[in-house]
């Protein structure tokens, strides 16, 4: 079978999303500068609270914009520093805690100390929320997600085990995949744009990592990332 049309096709999205994104990003990184501006300016206390809620959406906005080019160009810009991934998970898990209460969940964290690497603090951190939101939104029957992190020879291992739905055969075969989002999350209305482990999948690997997953129907999923230890 030909599939030049196809890889032309898909080609042909990745440049339309990049390009649209780039043309988004520059407006918006305007606002937030300017918003800033009448922030730190005096006399608005009376519409501080608008103001901040403003600045916060207009930031995370930014940030899905971010990502789409990111997941459009498979690739990622990071700043490398020493870091201790088990802080950074157990940091992620605590603020993580009441959203996982309020479904219902547990969460328990299983880590080795002083598990330190080279990473993009707020990318890694970014990769682990993504994770543990996925874990909660496929977990609608309450149970217990545990988070998990130690050293395997040369390599530091995390990963996040949720008690869910689970995913079949064919979905895990295109999880990764740009805005893919399985029949069941359409069935049920769960919230997503499917670039959380497409985005994930890029930043591990811009690490010189790797990222995989472990599910069946019914049967929960782990999402495992590894990455090279100092």
């Amino acid at each position: 079978m030909d599939v030049t049309a196809l890889i032309t096709a898909l080609a042909a999205k990745d440049d339309f999303v990049g390009t649209v994104s780039h043309e988004l990003r520059t407006p918006l990184t305007s606002i937030l500068g300017y918003l800033e501006l009448v922030l730190e300016e005096p006399g608005h206390e009376g519409i501080e609270a608008e103001l901040q809620v403003v600045h916060r959406n207009a930031t995370q906005l930014l940030g899905l914009v971010n990502d789409l080019i990111a997941v459009a160009s498979e690739h990622v810009d990071l700043s490398l520093q020493e870091a201790d991934l088990a802080r950074l998970l157990a940091d992620v898990v605590d603020f993580t805690l009441p959203q996982a209460a309020n479904r219902g969940l547990e969460l328990v964290l299983e880590v080795e100390p002083s598990l330190t690497a080279r990473m993009d603090i707020p990318r890694i951190r970014q990769v682990v929320s993504n994770l543990l939101s996925n874990a909660i939104k496929y977990s609608p029957d309450g149970g217990r997600i545990t988070a998990r992190a130690h050293r395997t020879g040369t390599d530091l291992v995390c990963s996040i085990t949720d008690p869910g739905v689970g995913m079949s055969p064919e979905d895990q075969e295109q999880a990764f995949t740009k805005f893919f989002r399985s029949a069941r999350s359409r069935e049920t209305a769960i919230p997503g744009a499917g670039l959380g482990l497409p985005i994930s999948k890029t930043i591990v690997e811009g690490h010189g990592g790797s990222m995989s997953l472990t599910s069946a129907p019914g049967a929960g999923t782990t999402a495992t990332f590894v990455l090279p230890a100092s």
